[in-house]
């Protein structure tokens, strides 16, 4: 079965992740008709003064602060992906395709 218009530019934003978030890796990933199926590597990265920070899912712990569960720090899984959601959504409301949801 071939992809939908949407289902192209979902496959296609998934696709450069990496080029905006140089610490994640994809691996295999499949669009669904109303999800997305993948494995995410979260690399370790590099921020201020040399010291290592590990990104998790939902929170990024940084240095002198302590991390909460919730709070949504750039980089993380859950921001990454909410950004992906809302420009194929934005993308299919251009179009008028008014019907698409996740």
């Amino acid at each position: 079965m071939g992809l939908s218009e949407t289902g192209g530019v979902a496959w296609q934003n998934w696709a450069a992740i990496p080029d905006h978030f140089d610490h994640i890796k994809l691996d295999a990933f499949i669009i669904m008709p109303n999800h997305i199926h993948s494995l995410i590597g979260v690399m370790e990265r590099l921020v201020k003064r040399g010291s290592r920070v590990r990104t998790s899912h939902g929170m990024s712990p940084q240095e002198d602060s302590e991390a909460k569960f919730g709070n949504l720090k750039s980089g993380s899984v859950s921001t990454i992906v909410n950004h992906y959601k809302g420009s194929v959504t934005r993308w299919a409301r251009k179009k008028d395709n008014y019907d698409f949801g996740w």
